[in-house]
């Protein structure tokens, strides 16, 4: 099943879901995109942007 034909059949789906399921749902994509790889460090290591905002967190008490 192709990427297009894949989405129809969520989409299918979802049409037909309860509340319940759509909560886990939602909870899912959220999560899958809170901790997508949004930058890299500078040796090369993938970064969440959870962990890319502790980078962060953490070069800035560097400064200070």
């Amino acid at each position: 099943m192709g990427t297009v034909e894949l989405k129809k059949s969520i989409l299918n789906y979802l049409q037909e879901a309860d509340g319940k399921l759509l909560k886990m749902v939602k909870a899912m994509m959220e999560s899958y995109i809170e901790n997508g790889v949004v930058a890299y460090s500078v040796d090369g290591k993938a970064l969440s942007k959870s962990d890319y905002r502790k980078e962060l967190m953490n070069t800035l008490q560097e400064i200070k």
